[in-house]
């Protein structure tokens, strides 16, 4: 090993590492899992009111996401037409029945179970009433009640429908597969449920069965192609798959179908990085920041594509907001010492990268990143044993090409 206490020495390991690891600053991108939803757009309303609600499953997908405006507003104009029908006949179980769902999906669990439980007090037999009652009890934190109430309403009367809701309320339970079982049973009776098909895709897509969740989630588009999160469930399959481009028009289609979709514009975010197109990539994390100024990871990749853009200032401003979002976020700090370092600000990037490496000690990047820019202030026995423990992290997650190449470097230096 070359001795470390000459200047010239020093100044000359320092170089050499910062010439070949300097270029190579470590970044992070974050991936959304799968979404555990399917929700489709709110449907016009009709003046005779439609059918059942509960036979219209539109919000009771795997995952409970908020109404959009939309929706509420096409909600209140059912409440307005089914408070009509009772107005013309007191004893309409089945207007009331369809105000209790209508306030379910509107969050009112109180109102949804007084309506339900007076369109059953009038009609003890109407299955859709029973129904909309479990659900109110799912919602109400009472499970093994709701699942009780499902069960006898299948024992009653089989129907899709009612397996549909049976399958929702054993995902909700972790009860992955009574729910695929119960998702099939729907579809065997009725295969044009496309709902049916998107949520057992996505059960299968979870159970790491990609061929045949791809195919499940596209015959529910094939039933209903403006399934706006089936075109993302898709999208996110297909990605796990490596079919970028794929992946990329799945996105695209469930934007087109709900373009307040935040998810599906930031994984088009990360899809387009992938494939090199970052401008693009940057418009999709401001439309998903756009939807939901919260979404922490997109403030961060935003972040990130600006600083390989050498827009520091702006990637500074991203990241920043990253951090007040979420303090502890190690990915956060790392990348916006990167933005600070390629805006020469050594001080404050190696700062960001000790806070990275406090919350994550574990974090590999981080300590490369630190090693480079101790090596740039020529701290030279500090740059080694940080970057040597970087190549350990590295080697010890797989990372071994990485771990490779500071090893090289620290042997090129003389450093064994």
């Amino acid at each position: 090993m070359l001795p470390l206490n000459k200047a010239s020495t020093r100044i000359g390991i320092a170089a050499g590492i910062v010439a070949i690891l300097g270029t190579g600053i470590a970044t992070y991108l974050y991936f959304t899992p799968s979404s555990s939803s399917s929700k489709r757009m709110a449907v016009t309303v009709l003046e005779d009111c439609g059918g059942f609600l509960v036979n219209d499953p539109q919000a009771d997908f795997l995952r409970k996401t908020a109404l959009s405006d939309q929706e509420k507003a096409a909600l209140q104009k059912k409440i307005e037409c089914y408070t009509f029908q009772i107005g013309q006949d007191a004893n309409y179980a089945d207007g009331y029945t369809n105000l209790g769902e209508a306030y379910r999906r509107l969050g009112d669990v109180d109102k949804a179970r007084k309506f339900h439980q007076k369109a059953i007090n009038l009609n003890p037999g109407l299955q859709e009433a029973k129904l909309g009652l479990a659900l109110v009890e799912q919602e109400s934190g009472n499970p093994k009640v709701a699942v009780a109430a499902i069960q006898e309403a299948i024992g009653h009367k089989e129907n899709a429908i009612a397996y549909y809701y049976q399958g929702v309320t054993n995902y909700k339970q972790g009860n992955i597969k009574d729910a695929e079982v119960a998702f099939r049973k729907a579809i065997e009776m009725d295969a044009n449920y496309a709902e049916a098909h998107a949520n057992l895709g996505l059960i299968l897509k979870q159970q790491g069965k990609l061929p045949e969740a791809i195919e499940q989630t596209r015959q529910a588009l094939r039933i209903y192609p403006d399934l706006a999160q089936a075109h993302y469930n898709l999208g996110v399959s297909l990605q796990a798959q490596g079919q970028t481009q794929e992946a990329i028009a799945a996105y695209r289609e469930a934007i087109r179908v709900n373009p307040n979709h935040a998810e599906a514009n930031y994984n088009l975010g990360v899809a387009l990085r992938n494939v090199g197109k970052t401008s693009e990539a940057i418009a999709a994390y401001r439309e998903a920041i756009r939807i939901n100024p919260k979404n922490v990871t997109a403030h961060i990749n935003l972040g990130t594509d600006l600083t390989d853009q050498g827009k520091l200032e702006e990637a500074i401003s991203e990241l920043r907001k990253a951090i007040t979002l979420a303090p502890e976020d190690a990915e956060a700090y790392n990348n916006l010492g990167v933005a600070l370092y390629k805006q020469n600000n050594l001080t404050k990037a190696i700062s960001m990268w000790e806070e990275a490496i406090r919350i994550n000690p574990q974090y590999a990047e981080a300590h490369h990143n630190l090693g480079v820019a101790l090596a740039s202030q020529v701290k030279v026995e500090e740059a080694i044993a940080t970057l040597k423990q970087a190549s350990d992290l590295y080697r010890s997650q797989g990372k071994t090409q990485t771990a490779d190449k500071i090893d090289g470097v620290l042997r090129n230096v003389g450093v064994q």
